[in-house]
């Protein structure tokens, strides 16, 4: 059943505040093949701060959750634009 994007990014938000925001089905279910990631920079590890494709997000879900802890995720808020939606993540990781 096709989802509206508000019905969309509150179900994201519910899936991050239930900690399933790793796990496959997130991003199976949720990022089209052509999704587009905008970080504030390149990271200093060399990540580049624009990726493209589904492919290349979970690399870097990989990368991130190969070389970090997560000690607690949340987000709240789904703000709708025109060309994008936009969650706040409270993210605790060392």
């Amino acid at each position: 059943m096709a989802k509206n994007v508000m019905e969309t990014c509150q179900a994201l938000v519910q899936m991050v505040n239930s900690g399933q925001e790793g796990e496959a089905a997130f991003v199976d279910e949720y990022y089209d093949d052509a999704i587009v990631s905008l970080e504030g920079g390149d990271s200093d590890s060399g990540m580049p701060s624009r990726l493209e494709g589904v492919d290349a997000i979970r690399s870097k879900h990989q990368w991130w959750y190969d070389n970090n802890e997560a000690h607690g995720t949340s987000a709240f808020g789904t703000y709708v634009g025109i060309e994008m939606i936009n969650l706040l993540p409270a993210l605790c990781w060392t």
